[in-house]
């Protein structure tokens, strides 16, 4: 999902050339097979977008979301640190617990409450070990054109239903990823062009924050849907994963070093569902 949209997004940088192998052609849980690629390309940059985001799959998945979202990126970062290159390492607002009552910031003390929440945050210390250059980027809530994802459920199910239930009491910062990438893009020109520090955390999402609930609703009524939404408790919809009740991002850092303003989560929503409905 957000690969897809780095890739259109980074093609127009000036002298840019992009590898982007799939997790079919490249599984960054093998080591060798990490090795042999960076060795190849030589590359000056890599993003890292690859990992387990089944929230609920990695609790009866464990190995799988520590091969992939733990063990993966420590050897994405041990083979940057060989070539000299910058990895830029994608991360969650999971690896928080929620408890905090506002916005997070990249100081703030990690203690995720779910394997995916863990086992990212296992991904995040196994790149900062290696010493290298790195860029850890953490973000929330994301959607876009491809793959499931929230948004695109949420149209589904107003399509078949005049009544939904969602969650009230989940709080996060709804993220489209053409933003992301943008953002994303911001910042390894930023790179190229000054002296951003390297060996540093940023948070990156949509402006503002919403429920999951809020979220449903302006999604319908942007699209002009009658459907009801019912707010409803997490008790009320149980999952094997337990999730932070307000996991909200500020991105104050980011924008402030970058320059670069991040649109309302609102107003990006908007462009999204015009630009789906459009493609549709």
């Amino acid at each position: 999902m957000l690969g897809s949209d780095l890739i259109e997004c980074l093609d127009s940088l000036p002298g840019a050339e992009i590898l982007a192998p799939t997790s079919s052609e490249l599984d960054i849980s093998h080591k060798g097979a990490v090795d042999r690629c960076i060795q190849k390309v030589s590359p000056d940059i890599i993003i890292n977008c690859a990992a387990f985001t089944d929230v609920d799959g990695c609790e009866s998945e464990k190995d799988k979301a520590a091969l992939v979202n733990a063990l993966g990126p420590g050897n994405l970062a041990r083979a940057a640190k060989s070539q000299g290159a910058l990895l830029i390492h994608m991360s969650t607002d999971y690896i928080f617990d929620g408890k905090k009552g506002a916005p997070y910031s990249e100081e703030d003390e990690p203690n995720p409450l779910n394997t995916y929440g863990k086992t990212k945050l296992e991904g995040e210390r196994s790149v900062a070990h290696f010493g290298g250059d790195w860029l850890i980027l953490r973000t929330s809530w994301l959607y876009g054109a491809r793959r499931k994802n929230f948004v695109k459920t949420i149209l589904g199910l107003c399509e078949k239903h005049d009544e939904i239930s969602v969650v009230s009491d989940q709080r996060g910062s709804p993220t489209y990823t053409r933003d992301l990438a943008q953002a994303i893009r911001a910042l390894i020109q930023k790179h190229l062009t000054s002296d951003l520090g390297c060996r540093t955390v940023f948070h990156i999402a949509n402006k503002g924050s919403a429920s999951r609930f809020e979220l449903a609703q302006e999604i319908i009524r942007l699209v002009g849907k009658d459907t009801k939404v019912r707010p409803i408790t997490s008790r009320e919809w149980p999952r094997p994963a337990e999730v932070p009740a307000d996991s909200s991002l500020d991105i104050s850092k980011f924008e402030r070093e970058t320059h670069f303003a991040l649109r309302p989560w609102q107003e990006a929503l908007a462009d999204f569902l015009t630009t789906f409905a459009q493609k549709k």
